[in-house]
């Protein structure tokens, strides 16, 4: 019974994280205007390849990659409880949050 406590707050992590990452792809207004996605999404998943999250989020990117026409890419960065994938969306968001504060 305790292998199995702290299963669900990963997974519920780890898919938070994916969306948060999502999210921050929407923010940038300039890429609405252009019609968006311009580019192909990057996701990013704070744990190791083939667990519950990742195959949720492929699933999830398959499924957004149909119904944008853009390609949507998983990128797993696991390690450090999630820490490695967070330090990768904040480097991803810095630029984009940098051109609103000019604007």
């Amino acid at each position: 019974m305790n292998r199995f406590r702290n299963w669900g707050l990963k997974n519920a992590v780890g898919v938070a994280c994916g969306m948060v990452t999502l999210a921050a792809s929407l923010l940038p207004a300039a890429s609405i205007a252009q019609g968006f996605p311009s580019k192909p999404i990057r996701i990013v998943v704070p744990f190791p390849a083939g667990g519950t999250t990742d195959v949720v989020v492929r699933l999830v990117a398959q499924r957004m990659s149909e119904s944008l026409g853009q390609p949507a890419l998983v990128e797993n960065r696991g390690g450090a409880g999630g820490s490695l994938g967070a330090d990768v969306v904040k480097e991803l968001v810095a630029p984009l949050q940098k051109d609103r504060a000019l604007k």
